[in-house]
């Protein structure tokens, strides 16, 4: 996940925030306060935010499926309405020929054969092979299957698909944030703790919280090492800032 804008500020304001505790120009007793109060609002919006996801999830699933059900009905018709299935049920393939020998005839089947997804024998196999899944009993699965194979069906299965991909996307990008910023404020309260001689944390343990909300946004494996590199550069600052360094 490649970091945004937000993500890069965050990342600058922890560090000031750390550098700021450190120097003394911010006091550890200060900002204790302000800090849990940013973790209990963190936490709230987060279950909220999540829950007003999943809600629009379900909006956005269900809205797709009631369009999806209108498309499969509106081509089954399609096929009783143009003529090409008949009372029996039948296939009467001499009105399919009449639509496609007609430019100014327009339906699903003969677009796929003037588009050159189907030959005109493709074509009229598929009628036939819907007309025997019609008098199945139990063929309404099947039928349904065979109008997913037409056009108008598979651009709104892809379309569907692609929505719910960027909405899952949204959903990732903002959890990895309201995670490093509960990952932030850990480190910053790990830190001002040091400073009061409540809970001195190791070295290994802030490193360790700005690995996961810096390092593990790189891909390449070489800019992580050189990243790496900058980080433990950063931390000897900060702890010749906090008098720990010999």
């Amino acid at each position: 996940m490649a970091p945004t804008r937000i993500h890069r500020r965050i990342g600058r304001l922890a560090a000031l925030l750390m550098a700021s505790v450190a120097a003394g120009c911010i006091s550890p007793d200060a900002i204790a306060p302000t800090l849990a109060h940013q973790r209990t609002g963190v936490t709230a919006l987060a279950a909220s935010y999540h829950h007003d996801l999943r809600l629009l999830r379900e909006l956005i699933e269900n809205t797709l499926a009631q369009r999806r059900a209108l498309l499969t009905g509106q081509l089954h018709r399609e096929l009783i309405v143009r003529g090409y299935i008949v009372a029996g049920p039948a296939a009467d393939v001499d009105a399919f020929a009449r639509d496609r020998a007609d430019p100014a005839a327009e339906s699903t089947l003969v677009r796929a054969v003037r588009d050159g997804r189907m030959t005109t024998e493709q074509a009229e196999a598929y009628l036939r092979d819907y007309v025997l899944a019609m008098r199945l009993s139990d063929g309404r699965d099947l039928r349904r299957q065979m109008l997913a194979e037409l056009e108008p069906l598979k651009v709104h299965d892809a379309a569907a698909e692609d929505a719910l991909k960027a909405l899952q996307d949204h959903v990732d990008v903002t959890a990895a944030l309201l995670n490093e910023l509960q990952l932030t404020t850990s480190a910053l309260e790990m830190f001002a703790a040091s400073e009061t001689g409540d809970v001195p944390p190791a070295r290994s343990d802030i490193e360790s919280l700005l690995r996961q909300t810096l390092l593990i946004q790189i891909e390449d494996d070489e800019r992580r090492e050189h990243a790496a590199a900058a980080l433990a550069a950063a931390m000897d600052v900060l702890d010749t800032l906090s008098g720990d360094a010999p």
